[in-house]
């Protein structure tokens, strides 16, 4: 590139963008700058006329008294609140750019990591930026639209769909950058914002470079344009004090970033621009038709694997001499029978999602069928294993979840519990206090369990509030090591996997467990994962507003059996999916 263009660019990269949202702010304009503005969608902002806000999820509801939802309270409107201005996290910036681009380098991987926080890393309120971003976000634009516009590669024919000698610079680039800018901002680009990126090409001529160049530089602008980068939903009236229905264009993207963590395809892309997606039963089909997708994969592992931690199995490092059966093998089979397990429960369907406790079957290979002590599963390939009659059962007994909750050295009951208070009741326990001694410095006979142990360190009153819930819990999983393989013995000492639930429930053993607390969880385990799917879809954590509508999924997934997939159905129609709430001038 010459010298004489890039100073072009770099003129055209100061034009100010994004004031009013104040989410980009001066220190992206100095650190990378972009050309294009922040708009809001081509599709009007319908007011909810005559509706009360609601009525899409219907019905009276009760709000819930805490997780089981016990008080009840008349609910006949829904608040649908907002959300913080959506920056694409590292998942779904690499899903964006390999479903705009054809690009499978994962160029996200060398962002600074999405700080996390709440319930999953999707949520805008902990989405941070920062001048190092800025810097990587250059790098990683420069390199996508160099390799898009290669000569003889599969996507400059895909995205140069003209030829400029005949056509002409002008007709043959807004051709190209009305096509890419629509998929990639996810919503028509408006003239001027077209005109601005058209410009790039004359200015590549005028410094002897050609039309791919100014095309590179042109795509690399959209790609640094915080309607890249972000998702807004911009109020066209601030001052409006109604709760509006999000246009279609911004219907489509959250519903391609809730089930796929990437942007629109053409088939939901032409839904919006027909303004179909306002529609809940038209938004439901879509919803239909991308849960059969296979990238409605990204939904199970990411969702899957942070609201149930085994995204953990990526780093865990049981010791050998602990675990000497142990390999990255055995590892990444647990990781597969999990993923192919959830893809049951949460998109199947009839499946209901009390199976996670005690469904009798599994999917397993060869090398993960030995671990478990299964026959007759032979090769490299998973198949479904049926788990009658064996001392196993549903999710919460399969080796990933048993070895994310263990220690390298050896079992956790403190951590199993835990899981169990977290993952499927969302009731979690407080932090520890400060100055808690470690397990290993409990005084106890040699040869003695871990339950033995755990049991003398409790006896602190400083630790028994909370272990006290928590460890009765875990040691029902005590008959599975640290690997999740079976054992009757804790070194010199026979198993006891006896404990009790706080409602004073006892059990015996995981599958007992697992018994009890399906007989007297039901409503706390419907709130736990009503809960998840809520935030994970809009990207933000449920507040106290948000009662009724919580309220009213959650007695509808119990009315279905459970059933995630007609969770998500209700959840895509409801007001606070479809809708936001007005903010104050100059808010965001």
């Amino acid at each position: 590139m010459k010298s004489g263009l890039t100073s072009a660019i770099a003129h055209l990269h100061t034009v100010p963008v994004l004031l009013s949202l104040g989410i980009w702010g001066a220190v992206a304009v100095a650190a990378i700058g972009c050309t294009a503005t922040v708009t809001a969608p081509g599709e009007p902002h319908p007011a909810v006329g005559g509706a009360t806000p609601g009525t899409a999820t219907g019905g009276t509801s009760v709000l819930p008294g805490g997780p089981g939802g016990t008080t009840p309270v008349a609910c006949t409107s829904v608040d649908p609140g907002r959300v913080t201005v959506h920056r694409l996290n590292i998942l779904e910036y690499n899903n964006t750019v390999r479903d705009l681009l054809g690009d499978t380098t994962q160029p996200g991987t060398a962002f600074p990591d999405d700080t996390g926080g709440g319930n999953f890393d999707n949520n805008a309120d902990i989405l941070a930026t920062s001048p190092l971003l800025f810097s990587k976000l250059e790098t990683a634009a420069d390199a996508l639209t160099t390799a898009a516009v290669a000569t003889g590669s599969a996507t400059r024919a895909k995205l140069i769909t003209c030829d400029a000698t005949t056509a002409g610079d002008a007709p043959c680039a807004t051709t190209v950058m009305t096509a890419f800018a629509r998929k990639a901002w996810r919503r028509p680009a408006n003239a001027s914002e077209i005109a601005r990126l058209v410009a790039f090409v004359p200015l590549a001529r005028a410094a002897g470079d050609g039309f791919d160049q100014g095309i590179a530089q042109a795509m690399k602008a959209v790609l640094l344009s915080p309607n890249f980068m972000f998702r807004p939903e911009l109020d066209s009236d601030p001052a409006a004090t109604t709760p509006r229905l999000l246009s279609s264009y911004e219907i489509a993207s959250r519903l391609s970033y809730f089930l796929w963590s990437s942007m629109p395809d053409d088939t939901l892309a032409a839904a919006a621009d027909a303004g179909n997606l306002q529609d809940p039963a038209a938004l439901q089909q879509q919803a239909n038709r991308m849960l059969d997708d296979a990238k409605a994969t990204t939904l199970v592992n990411d969702m899957g694997g942070q609201w149930f931690g085994t995204y953990k199995m990526a780093t865990v490092t049981p010791l050998p001499t602990s675990f000497p059966t142990w390999d990255a093998t055995l590892g990444t089979a647990m990781t597969e029978e999990t993923n192919l397990f959830l893809k049951d429960i949460l998109t199947g369907a009839t499946a209901s999602f009390l199976d996670v406790l005690d469904a009798p079957y599994t999917y397993a290979n060869a090398r993960l069928a030995q671990h478990y002590g299964l026959t007759g599963v032979t090769g490299t390939a998973f198949q479904k294993v049926s788990l009658a009659g064996t001392k196993r059962a549903g999710l919460i007994m399969q080796g990933s979840i048993l070895t994310t909750t263990s220690f390298p050295t050896r079992t956790s009951p403190v951590k199993r519990g835990q899981w169990v208070m977290e993952k499927i009741l969302c009731t979690p326990p407080p932090p520890p206090p400060d100055n808690v001694p470690a397990l290993e410095a409990t005084v106890v006979p040699p040869g003695s369990s871990v339950r033995t142990k755990l049991d003398a360190h409790i006896a602190n009153p400083n630790c028994s509030g909370c272990h006290a819930v928590m460890d009765p819990i875990g040691f029902g999983f005590e008959h599975f090591d640290g690997i999740g393989a079976w054992r009757d013995m804790d070194g010199m000492a026979v198993i006891d996997a006896t404990g009790k639930l706080p409602d004073g429930t006892t059990f015996d053993g995981a599958l007992s467990l697992a018994a009890a607390l399906r007989q007297t969880g039901g409503s706390n385990i419907a709130a736990c994962a009503t809960q998840k799917v809520f935030a994970y879809s809009i990207g933000r954590d449920p507040v106290a507003a948000d009662d009724c509508q919580l309220s009213q999924l959650r007695t509808s997934f119990v009315g279905t059996n459970y059933n995630m997939r007609s969770l998500i159905m209700k959840m895509v129609a409801s007001d606070t999916f479809r809708m936001r709430r007005p903010v104050a001038p100059g808010g965001i």
